[in-house]
């Protein structure tokens, strides 16, 4: 999987001089060292690529730091919003304009440690197990088409 930059209306904003006015919201989270955050400064890999994108166009932004969920929520419902990282799947597809691919994705892992005697070398036996994730994560996703219980804790 690719992670993907995600622009919504980003052929309009591109396309329309009127609209270069208005200023994009880009919305992230903490994920090093692609996204670094330290208090208002974000830095990282893929922050670096993201606004070299964005200047190259000549468009007025400012990008903000939330966990996941926040993120997730507000690229959903706010106009003129783009959110990365984000990894593209069949069920957010339909949510987003997808504009490019800016970074290839590592694999997921699932770890205990090395004194938890919990077997999680199956899914059926991981299933066993308390497993914790980033809401509407990738990984929640994941697990969800596997069959994972998902609670709120």
């Amino acid at each position: 999987m690719k992670l993907f930059l995600l622009m919504p209306l980003v052929f309009l904003v591109s396309c329309s001089s009127s609209l270069f006015a208005q200023k994009l919201q880009v919305v992230t989270e903490s994920y090093p060292p692609f996204v670094v955050v330290n208090d208002s400064d974000i830095s990282g890999i893929m922050t670096q690529r993201v606004e070299e994108i964005l200047n190259k166009g000549k468009l007025i932004y400012s990008i903000n730091s939330y966990p996941w969920a926040r993120s997730f929520q507000i690229a959903r419902n706010q106009p003129n919003t783009l959110i990365y990282s984000i990894i593209k799947s069949p069920e957010r597809i339909s949510y987003f304009h997808w504009f490019c691919p800016i970074y290839q994705s590592s694999p997921v892992f699932a770890f205990k440690l090395s004194n938890n005697p919990i077997d999680i070398n199956s899914i059926s036996s991981l299933k066993q197990a308390i497993v914790g994730t980033t809401r509407h994560g990738i990984n929640q996703e994941h697990l969800q088409k596997y069959g994972f219980d998902i609670k709120k804790i």
